[in-house]
């Protein structure tokens, strides 16, 4: 029970004070330019990304590259050790989809939306989004379909986010609304959602 309540402490210090530590430092500095409301939609859009990232982590149970080929990669060149064991030990089953590439897609989509961004910019964020997806199929951490799937979630969800609350009117009061939502109900998929297809996943 102790560690259950240490776990649940730590996650909720992490997904709740952090972000919004972060927020009132930077929106401090940042009113004058819309910075308090950007960092607001922002933040709040990638809880609700990384949310339903964990949800299609914990149904698919996808295993990784680094875990399927396993045997295979040993002769690769660009083969890190340390980082394959770290994707085959802790999360070897949570491929589909990207949260890395969503998260990037996240940034790019939001940034767009609050700003009037010239065509540079734009390719650039862009490209920001394709050498993440790239990154992590290179270190295979994720399939092709992983990373798609994930950009295509993150894009998605800020997008929605943005049609239900506009970017542009996000409060400080949205974002603590966001973190206690996503907060309770990521514990809920990580200890009820995750371990029952987990189950399922190795019996198969």
């Amino acid at each position: 029970m102790h560690t259950y309540l240490v776990a649940v402490g730590s996650e909720f210090s992490f997904f709740f004070f952090l972000p919004a530590a972060v927020h009132r430092i930077l929106s401090s500095y940042a009113t004058n330019y819309g910075g308090a409301a950007f960092m607001a939609f922002y933040t709040s859009s990638w809880l609700l990304t990384q949310l339903i990232v964990e949800i299609g982590k914990s149904m698919s149970q996808r295993r990784r590259p680094a875990d399927v080929l396993h045997k295979q990669l040993c002769g690769v060149t660009r083969y890190i050790p340390q980082i394959q064991v770290l994707l085959r030990r802790s999360s070897a089953r949570e491929a589909l989809p990207s949260g890395d590439a969503a998260g990037a897609a996240v940034f790019a989509t939001a940034l767009n939306l609050f700003h009037p961004l010239s065509f540079k910019i734009k390719l650039a964020l862009r490209l920001l989004v394709c050498t993440t997806c790239f990154g992590r199929m290179y270190f295979h951490a994720h399939h092709l379909l992983d990373v798609t799937l994930g950009a295509l979630i993150g894009t998605l969800a800020t997008k929605a986010l943005n049609e239900v609350i506009p970017a542009r009117t996000f409060e400080f009061n949205h974002l603590i609304i966001f973190q206690l939502v996503f907060a309770f109900f990521y514990r809920i998929v990580k200890k009820i959602v995750a371990p029952r297809f987990k189950y399922k996943a190795n019996a198969s």
